[in-house]
């Protein structure tokens, strides 16, 4: 399942960055807010599900329908990457909140290849995360 978010989420947002509404980004934004204000106030519970979120409303931005429906499959994957690789630590200035800010940017300036690059390394990042807390660092790409 790594393998295919992999390679999905990173095209989905180059999608989004060419086809995103601007209720699409509304909606993105809105999921990055959320986040802010969870790291803000050391709430984990709501940095989570709106990080979730924020890939969800990427995914629906990219008006493809396959994508759309792989992102409702690959939901459960994006959970356990999300309790396994959040930083011990929320702050304003935890890194994946500017990670995210970073993609946000891009597609909001309509950048599809830099969101692309900029999602690929938030997956990259969270798979070898995982891979090091699993003792499978001979693994990591």
């Amino acid at each position: 399942m790594r393998t295919h978010w992999r390679s999905i989420e990173p095209g989905a947002t180059a999608l989004a960055a060419l086809n995103a509404t601007a209720q699409d980004l509304a909606d993105i934004e809105k999921h990055y807010l959320k986040m802010k204000e969870g790291a803000n106030n050391k709430a984990r519970q709501l940095f989570n599900n709106h990080d979730l979120l924020f890939h969800r409303a990427l995914l629906k931005a990219s008006h493809n329908s396959f994508m759309i429906a792989l992102g409702d499959l690959l939901s459960s994957v994006m959970l356990v990457a999300f309790d396994a690789t959040l930083e011990e630590e929320l702050s304003p200035h935890n890194v994946a909140l500017q990670e995210h800010f970073n993609v946000f940017e891009s597609v909001r300036l309509r950048k599809p290849e830099e969101a692309r690059e900029q999602m690929r390394n938030i997956v990259l990042c969270s798979i070898e995360k995982q891979l090091k807390q699993a003792n499978f660092t001979e693994f990591l790409i």
